[in-house]
């Protein structure tokens, strides 16, 4: 293996610096240690991460609390994303 290619590491997908996931549009990370997130609607932290996060838009009560401050559009969107990863 070259040097290059061994220093050169991939980046988890949402590790800072890399946050590709929809679901960091509509949160931030509060603790990386203990992956909470806080909802920029809002405002409720929880552990879990964007994957939380994301049921907590879509309003899916899957171990997540349902919040209506959440725009309907934003719902409509994640209950989607989330529909076609299952």
């Amino acid at each position: 293996m070259s040097a290059t290619a061994s220093s050169v590491k991939k980046k988890r997908k949402n590790s800072p610096g890399n946050r590709t996931d929809l679901g960091w549009e509509h949160g931030t990370e509060v603790d990386s240690e203990s992956k909470k997130v806080r909802c920029k609607y809002c405002g409720v932290v929880r552990a879990g991460g964007v994957y939380r996060l994301k049921h907590h838009l879509a309003g899916t009560g899957c171990n997540v609390e349902r919040r209506l401050q959440v725009p309907d559009d934003v719902k409509h969107k994640f209950r989607v994303l989330l529909q076609a990863n299952a």
